[in-house]
């Protein structure tokens, strides 16, 4: 992201681009899809407002390459942070189709961070057709995405 100039002054982890009243300072947030596109954006903004962040991908590589990003871009932004002023941001690998994988991913996610307190699901796809002329066949992909965002987030209850 790139820089933004400074809304409030209060002190914290948070980048400070954003109201006091909107700091996650002590949470730790879940995006699932975070390692590119829409969850590679909200991740970036959960961190932004002070959030550790737990990175859920089918490609784990690509998730640690955007942890380790995030975790460059911050220190880059807040120089002079002590380790552990930074923010925790973590990568794990899940199939958000498979409610083992999901389970497996959380329990991880819990003994890395130690709580939960937030949940982004972004993982999905998208198809370049316009809603009028959507292919009736097409609208089987739209069931699976919900099974998606359900398994994680039943997950999430269970925890």
């Amino acid at each position: 992201m790139p820089p933004t100039p400074v809304v409030q002054g209060r002190g914290g982890r948070h980048f400070k681009r954003t109201l006091a009243s909107y700091s996650l300072e002590d949470r730790v947030s879940v995006v699932t899809g975070g390692a590119r596109g829409l969850g590679l954006v909200m991740g970036q903004a959960l961190v932004a407002s002070g959030s550790d962040l737990a990175i859920v991908d089918l490609n784990v590589q690509e998730a640690q390459e955007q942890a380790k990003n995030l975790l460059d871009q911050f220190q880059a932004e807040n120089p002079g942070l002590d380790e552990k002023s930074l923010p925790k941001i973590t990568a794990h690998q899940a199939d958000v189709g498979n409610p083992e994988s999901v389970n497996r991913s959380v329990a991880e996610i819990l003994k890395e961070h130690g709580q939960i307190d937030h949940l982004v699901t972004s993982a999905g796809f998208t198809e370049n057709f316009d809603a009028v002329s959507y292919p009736h066949d097409r609208m089987q992909s739209f069931g699976r995405q919900c099974r998606w965002i359900y398994l994680f987030a039943v997950a999430m209850l269970n925890i």
